[in-house]
């Protein structure tokens, strides 16, 4: 179809995302026409509900210039 009106029911891991939108007995995505896909792959990028982790490593630092800066006074 060209405007995807034919959606399928959301999968255990759509519980409590804001996307879901319930018609009857059964819920649907609104974002996503098919949420099965968006789950296969880890987890869903347009998950309202789902905690992502932000940056983790730290910066590498020369040893050679972290002395110079700290003899400088630079913190």
């Amino acid at each position: 179809m060209l405007f995807g009106t034919d959606k399928r029911v959301i999968v255990s891991q759509c519980e409590g995302c804001g996307h879901v939108t319930a018609i009857g007995d059964d819920k649907f995505c609104d974002a996503y026409p098919n949420p099965a896909a968006k789950w296969m792959a880890g987890s869903c990028n347009l998950g309202t509900h789902v905690q992502r982790k932000l940056g983790g490593e730290t910066k590498k630092v020369n040893p050679l210039k972290a002395s110079k800066k700290a003899m400088k006074g630079k913190a």
